[in-house]
């Protein structure tokens, strides 16, 4: 009898043991979890509101930048005339020094004579050619948001209205010039396809996450996964990464596995 009640207080003990163990391994389990978790989000949110603070801070000096540009002696003498400024021309000398893509003047109110069209498009500090589908960049939505502002608004946004090599990928600055009341010209600043990237590419914790960059008429312009930097192959019909039979399951210069590039 006295063995069965030892055997019995044995069994009770050895119970209340394991599950005082299992208590307290999954507290120390979740509380080291949700530290875990807080510490992330705290990182991502400081990540991305730095993002947001670059590309703000791009909005305010290109503001600044246009209307000064617009008020230059070098800008008064293209504007509504035949004269498109060299490269080495003073007005290019000026924007170089003040933007970091290409730049280019759209004038609303003058022919151009060799093009043959109602509209002049002058290029600046641009290798190749830009194309300009006017009837679309009329009736997009930054160029109606400049005439509903009525003022010298600096708007940025994607454009496909405007073709030519990878123009589709870049980032467009726009700033418009009124005349009684009505658009008379349009300063734009192209920027090069990568900008957006460049903003995070030196932020590694973002890598580990999509990051969806959308303009002021909410409207996704990047994304950095997928990407052609990704280690792994990302098939767009199947809409997923896919492990090819010379890749590893972990990257050790990413810090990234293939199972985790599939939760991206």
């Amino acid at each position: 009898m006295k063995l069965k009640i030892k055997s019995w207080l044995f069994i009770f003990f050895f119970l209340f043991s394991v599950i005082a163990v299992a208590l307290s391994s999954l507290y120390f389990f979740t509380n080291i979890s949700t530290k875990m978790q807080k510490v992330n989000k705290q990182m991502y949110t400081d990540s991305i509101e730095q993002v947001a603070a670059t590309i703000d801070s791009y909005y305010e000096r290109y503001a600044i930048d246009f209307i000064d540009i617009a008020n230059s002696a070098e800008f008064k003498e293209i504007y509504h005339s035949d004269i498109s400024p060299a490269e080495d021309s003073p007005l290019a000398t000026k924007v170089r020094g003040k933007m970091s893509g290409d730049f280019c003047f759209l004038d609303l109110k003058y022919p151009d004579k060799i093009r043959n069209t109602w509209y002049t498009l002058k290029l600046l500090n641009r290798s190749s050619d830009v194309n300009l589908d006017i009837d679309a960049f009329l009736h997009s939505t930054p160029f109606l948001r400049m005439q509903e502002t009525g003022n010298m608004v600096t708007i940025a946004g994607m454009l496909l209205s405007f073709y030519g090599y990878m123009l589709d990928k870049c980032l467009y600055f726009f700033c418009p010039i009124f005349e009684k009341n009505e658009i008379a010209g349009v300063m734009i600043n192209i920027e090069k396809p990568d900008f957006l990237e460049r903003l995070y590419n030196n932020n590694s914790g973002l890598k580990k996450g999509t990051i969806y960059i959308v303009d002021q008429f909410d409207n996704v312009i990047h994304n950095n996964h997928p990407s052609s930097d990704d280690y792994y192959e990302y098939d767009e019909e199947k809409g997923c990464y896919i492990l090819e039979e010379d890749d590893v399951l972990y990257d050790n210069a990413e810090g990234m596995g293939y199972y985790e590039y599939l939760q991206l």
